[in-house]
């Protein structure tokens, strides 16, 4: 985000959303990131395959994970199996930061095509 538009963005989002913009290449952090006052456990472990569940928890099946976890241990499992399943797009971006437009990050996550390809004269 430009900082021309954060006062329209900070009207706009929830306080518990954090605001980053950028001043020339230096990232500025407006506000932190609290955590969501409206987390749910259900909709968080159907975000999960099977096998994530099994990882994380221990077990498959929704609803013994529900009686055996609180929603901040849900919440911390979820966040490290996102982790693992996302791990090497991250790390392409990672090897070819310098390489990619910030407008086609999107796209090299989704795809990881070398961006010499793309970018070929």
């Amino acid at each position: 985000m430009d900082s021309k538009h954060l006062e329209a963005i900070v009207s706009t989002l929830p306080q518990h959303y954090g605001i980053w913009y950028f001043d020339g290449n230096r990232r500025v952090e407006y506000r932190a990131a609290e955590r969501s006052p409206s987390l749910d456990p259900i909709a968080q472990l159907s975000v999960l395959t099977k096998q994530e569940r099994k990882v994380a928890f221990g077990n498959t099946e929704p609803n013994a994970i529900l009686s055996d976890f609180d929603a901040d241990s849900i919440n911390e499992g979820l966040k490290i199996m996102l982790k693992k399943r996302y791990a090497d797009r991250w790390q392409f971006i990672n090897d070819h930061w310098k390489e990619i437009l910030p407008i086609d990050l999107q796209f090299f996550f989704n795809t990881n095509v070398y961006p010499g390809l793309i970018y070929a004269d």
